[in-house]
């Protein structure tokens, strides 16, 4: 990639896509990388600056030991976000860096009530508003911004994925299964059993957000 991605497609997707794009490995957000994420974003933090950390942290580790998650590539954006508070508070680089907002983190969570919401309401079928309303029920039980919160955050979204896949008609569930692979069959024969479904389950995420309508969790 030749430069640093906005914020155009939401926060979090262009940064999972950017990491593909570095990684050539598509993944789901964990609990512990969601807390770090939304914590970034609280404190005011772009996409563009977490991309360069990410940037920094695969150049760092070389090809033979390419970052699996953000978690592990923290002590190398954690600069980047410093860097650019630094900048936003001498009045350089604003773009990067906005001004924080209280309960921020709270936000995460009304964002993906509201999304959700939304989804439900522009879903065709029983089965799919009802996967929207188990999600919801799930994500409004989130009390709070804690690691076990967006470690649940994580099971949510997973869960939808999955859901939403499994109620597209077989024919469907093939053709995005053959595109996936077509696209990616070098790189998932090098994969174990674990990371390839990761990397499957990361990939249908995008195309169902991107071609079908699912809700992002952000």
């Amino acid at each position: 990639m030749s430069h640093y991605p906005t914020d155009s497609m939401g926060f979090f997707d262009t940064i999972q896509i950017y990491f593909m794009e570095l990684t050539g490995r598509a993944i789901m957000f964990s609990g512990r990388d969601l807390e770090l994420l939304s914590r970034w974003r609280a404190e005011g933090a772009s996409a563009a600056v977490v991309c360069r950390g990410l940037r920094d942290a695969v150049e760092a580790m070389g090809e033979k030991e390419l970052p699996r998650d953000i978690y592990n590539c923290r002590k190398y954006i954690e600069p980047q976000v410093k860097m650019a508070r630094e900048k936003a508070v001498g009045g350089h680089d604003a773009a990067d860096f906005g001004e924080s907002e209280d309960g921020a983190e709270e936000g995460v969570f009304a964002g993906v009530l509201r999304n959700l919401v939304e989804a439900g309401r522009r879903a065709e079928g029983e089965s799919v508003k009802e996967l929207y309303r188990d999600a919801y029920r799930r994500v409004r039980a989130l009390k709070d911004a804690s690691a076990e919160a967006f470690d649940e955050l994580a099971r949510v979204e997973r869960a939808l994925v999955d859901g939403f896949f499994e109620r597209l008609e077989a024919g469907e569930r093939a053709r995005i299964e053959e595109r996936i692979v077509q696209e990616s069959r070098p790189l998932l024969e090098q994969m174990s059993a674990e990371a390839r479904a990761e990397h499957l389950r990361a990939r249908r995420r995008l195309l169902l957000i991107r071609e079908y309508g699912l809700a992002r969790l952000e």
